[in-house]
């Protein structure tokens, strides 16, 4: 049953990332990278500012939230259960704070990247 939860997973990853180009498309216009990846237990998002002109700005973590909800309600919808409720948020308070700390030294923005996982449900009979 794992093995079923984490085939419809990788299924609904592939299907997301090739029917919403133009999502990819408004990622790159934002100078945000947003990815994921998935193991059997948990889908894991991440994403980070491209360059130390987006780090200055604190909205770089919106614009990263904002895919990050995107995709997790794209995955919710192809059949994807999750343990938690996604929030407006995905990645939390945790990010705001980081995003605020960056300003500060935009320069650094090659090392900061904001990471979640989510743990997912498992339909064991």
């Amino acid at each position: 049953m794992i093995h079923r939860i984490f085939k419809q997973l990788i299924l609904a990853t592939l299907l997301f990332a090739f029917n919403n180009a133009s999502f990819a498309n408004k990622n790159a216009s934002q100078s945000i990278a947003f990815s994921t990846s998935s193991s059997e237990s948990e889908l894991t998002i991440s994403c980070k500012p491209l360059n130390d002109a987006v780090a200055k700005d604190a909205s770089w973590v919106e614009k990263c939230n904002q895919a990050a909800l995107e995709f997790l309600i794209a995955q919710q919808e192809q059949g994807v259960q999750l343990e938690k409720q996604v929030s407006e948020k995905p990645f939390g308070m945790a990010a705001e704070f980081m995003a605020n700390t960056l300003k500060s030294n935009p320069s650094n923005f090659e090392a900061v990247s904001i990471k979640r996982a989510f743990a997912l449900i498992s339909n064991k009979t």
